[in-house]
């Protein structure tokens, strides 16, 4: 009887994703599962987020573990499915603002670190990459933000700080955001990679 080895997908992690199995299937219901906890992630980290009164400031959390999930799942798409789980997650964990309102902010957020993943030379995990997509993804946060303030009570934290001050807030929070995000996905990278070459010396 022949021997048969499994070979996982260790070496190749950095380029799909962590999850790369020979069935197209199952691999995509597995990435969909992922970035759907990755949703409820990113609902707890922004519902957990201190209430400074600085504008912007919480995307050191939520958007942080936004980047990690879209870096960690390389899929088309994987950004806006993060982005909607999220709103839906924000129901049972009571994150302020309706549901439709907060489908328009992280959908849109999600949407923008999918197109910015578009262009060849965007990497997300790379530092000047991830940086990138994370003041991208703030700053079109930000205009969904200004937008809507212009007909609700959201505009107070606007106005106090200033249109500028704020704008510039949400670009740094972004940058900073996005080394987190890196920094996250690197780290839970290099736990799977452990975990799959354990996997593969046992079997």
């Amino acid at each position: 009887m022949d021997n048969k080895t499994i070979d996982l997908p260790v070496s190749n992690i950095k380029e799909t994703g962590i999850l790369d199995f020979q069935s197209e299937n199952v691999k995509f219901l597995l990435k969909f599962i992922c970035l759907i906890g990755f949703g409820a992630i990113v609902a707890l980290g922004k519902k957990l987020s201190l209430p400074l009164e600085i504008p912007g400031h919480s995307a050191l959390l939520w958007l942080g573990l936004m980047i990690a999930g879209r870096g960690l799942v390389r899929h088309e798409g994987a950004g806006i499915v993060i982005g909607v789980s999220t709103a839906l997650w924000g129901i049972p964990f009571g994150l302020n603002n309706s549901f439709t309102y907060n489908l328009g902010l992280y959908g849109i957020t999600g949407v923008t670190l999918d197109l910015v993943l578009l262009f060849p030379r965007v990497k997300i995990d790379s530092p000047v990459g991830s940086i990138i997509c994370g003041m991208l993804a703030h700053m079109v946060k930000f205009s969904f933000i200004v937008t809507s303030a212009l007909t609700s009570n959201v505009a107070r934290q606007f106005l106090l700080f200033g249109f500028l001050k704020s704008a510039f807030l949400h670009l740094f929070f972004g940058a900073v955001a996005g080394f987190l995000g890196l920094t996250a996905y690197m780290l839970i990278r290099k736990l799977f990679d452990k975990v799959l070459s354990k996997i593969k010396a046992f079997i």
